[in-house]
């Protein structure tokens, strides 16, 4: 396995503000419902997906969080794919390809967001829209919190990956988080 310490470190996607918490705790006790196997990741609580965080996407963190709640870019890097137009999601495999999500490359490496709110003609309450070639930067706003494609509750699907020779033509890598 290769070294850690050649990846890029990476902030945390979400916001650590008192509003979040009090309604991240309605979500822990949904997925504890699901039986579902909470962790902490730094300051947040992330919920495991054995059905998704295999191969591939072994390295991938389910941040729980509310809808709505602003989702940052986690280093600086352009935007490499956009799509934020779905207002479907739901329990099974049929919704997988509904997920809003944005892909931004930090020069060699990818960070993928995903479950995203749609876009409300192409602005968020917190800035404009993503587009495939924008430049942004660490903390800037890239979307909301939703509840596209293939899932059951609000969360931030959250992964960092490297293209490969591989089946799936990318592996996860594991993420190091800088500190606030």
């Amino acid at each position: 396995m290769e070294d850690i310490e050649e990846y890029i470190t990476y902030s945390f996607p979400l916001s650590r503000s008192p509003s979040f918490w009090e309604r991240v705790a309605f979500r822990m006790l949904v997925c504890k419902a699901h039986n579902e196997s909470l962790y902490r990741i730094g300051p947040f609580w992330a919920c495991e997906s054995p059905e998704s965080h295999i191969g591939a996407s072994c390295w991938a963190v389910d941040f729980l969080a509310p809808n709505g709640v602003p989702v940052f870019a986690s280093a600086n890097g352009v935007v490499v794919a956009v799509k934020l137009d779905s207002r479907e999601g739901g329990r099974d495999e049929r919704f997988a390809d509904m997920a809003n999500f944005v892909v931004i490359d930090h020069g060699g490496e990818f960070s993928q967001y995903c479950h995203l709110a749609p876009a409300v003609r192409g602005i968020f309450r917190k800035g404009p829209v993503p587009f495939v070639g924008k430049m942004v930067r660490r903390g800037e706003c890239i979307g909301h919190v939703g509840r596209t494609g293939w899932t059951t509750i609000d969360h931030l699907h959250f992964m960092v990956f490297r293209c490969d020779g591989s089946p799936k033509g990318f592996n996860s890598v594991r993420v190091r988080f800088s500190r606030y």
